[in-house]
């Protein structure tokens, strides 16, 4: 896979910790970025501008593969172009377009889905690949008939990967699979209906213990996951990457609520062993969630 660990000299994010004296420090240079609360975090909201993209865990800065916020999308084309990356997400299927939230305008917009055209890119950006990676999300939680899907990228023959809100549950899954290990779900609880959950997923798949997963919402750790079964796996999809629909369009479950954010970040041996990244990830976990107010 491509590898994803930033050279640029653009704004790097620079985390004060509260609960430890370690900074993480980008390419010197940078303008740096103390954070300690959601106003000082991204001063231009709603705008994108100087929002915080890169992620620095075990002493590497990671940019994301791809990030977007609902600043991105216009109603006149119906694309949402990404904050990171170059893949612009293009509308597909039938029924009512998406449209510009009106939840919270002055904190951020939203792509309000109206179970019925959703976002679709054939690129292969979106595919997991083999290393350790980190998906976030700013959503409000949908729940209709079924399963519904955020956003994902999934096959017919279940390679892929892919988040749903789960019926009746309350929680959020995010699912790993391969046509050998389908769906191996990993799930994050308290997300009610209509609620809007900031959720975070860091995946060590070369610990082979439940240190080597922690899923995060609104900035604290709910759940836990032992996911090396795809320990050096290639996770790769032959289907476009969606969102406002389950991966793959499978059942037709789509969404019907505000997503307001989404990125991905991935690199090879990026996190430390056993529980060596946890307070990094803690700490970026709780940080990210007051960007939107959490």
């Amino acid at each position: 896979m491509a590898d994803q660990r930033s050279t640029s000299s653009s704004t790097r994010w620079v985390s004060t910790f509260a609960r430890s004296a370690t900074k993480h420090s980008a390419a010197s240079g940078s303008a740096l970025h103390t954070a300690t609360s959601g106003s000082e975090h991204w001063t231009n909201k709603p705008s994108g501008a100087g929002f915080p993209k890169n992620l620095t865990i075990n002493s590497t800065t990671v940019a994301p593969k791809f990030y977007y916020l609902g600043t991105g999308f216009t109603e006149a084309a119906d694309d949402w172009v990404p904050l990171v990356g170059s893949n612009t997400l293009t509308t597909a299927g039938s029924g009512t377009e998406p449209s510009i939230g009106t939840s919270n305008p002055s904190v951020y917009q939203g792509v309000k889905y109206n179970d019925g055209e959703y976002h679709e890119n054939s690129s292969a950006d979106f595919d997991l690949g083999t290393g350790d990676f980190v998906l976030e999300a700013f959503v409000q939680i949908d729940h209709g008939g079924a399963n519904d899907g955020i956003f994902g990228k999934l096959d017919g023959s279940n390679n892929g990967w892919n988040a749903v809100v789960l019926k009746g549950l309350g929680a959020v899954r995010m699912n790993i699979s391969t046509t050998a290990n389908p769906f191996q779900g990993f799930d994050i609880g308290g997300c009610t209906i209509d609620s809007f959950r900031h959720l975070m997923w860091f995946v060590n798949r070369d610990e082979a213990s439940t240190n080597g997963a922690r899923g995060y919402r609104d900035g604290t750790q709910i759940s836990s996951k032992d996911y090396s079964v795809f320990s050096g796996t290639n996770i790769t999809s032959t289907s476009n990457f969606v969102c406002g629909t389950r991966a793959n369009n499978i059942g037709g479950d789509l969404y019907n609520k505000e997503v307001i954010a989404m990125g991905m970040w991935c690199l090879d041996d990026w996190f430390a062993s056993g529980t060596g990244s946890h307070s990094e990830w803690d700490t970026i976990a709780s940080e990210r969630a007051s960007l939107f107010g959490v």
